[in-house]
């Protein structure tokens, strides 16, 4: 996530110079998903997270789902408001 999150970043960046209220969507897929502990989004940075790793049988918040735990686990800390 941290590649990706240093670009989208970095576009927002440029796009907010001339357009301060657009946001800039960044998807957080299987290797992405993990959010990064040193690199926050901007403001205007969105991220949306595709759960495909995650149990689409049980509750993310499921204790009696082993997938779903690690995967909670991973997004205890949240990268930032819009997710």
């Amino acid at each position: 996530m941290g590649v990706l999150l240093n670009f989208a970043n970095k576009v927002a960046d440029e796009v907010g110079k001339k357009y301060p209220d657009v946001k800039i969507g960044a998807l957080a897929y299987q290797y992405s998903h993990k959010p990064p502990r040193n690199i926050r989004p901007r403001d205007n940075v969105q991220i949306n997270l595709c759960s495909i790793n995650a149990c689409q049988l049980h509750a993310f918040s499921d204790p009696s789902c082993p997938e779903n735990v690690i995967y909670m686990q991973d997004l205890q800390e949240p990268l930032c408001m819009d997710i």
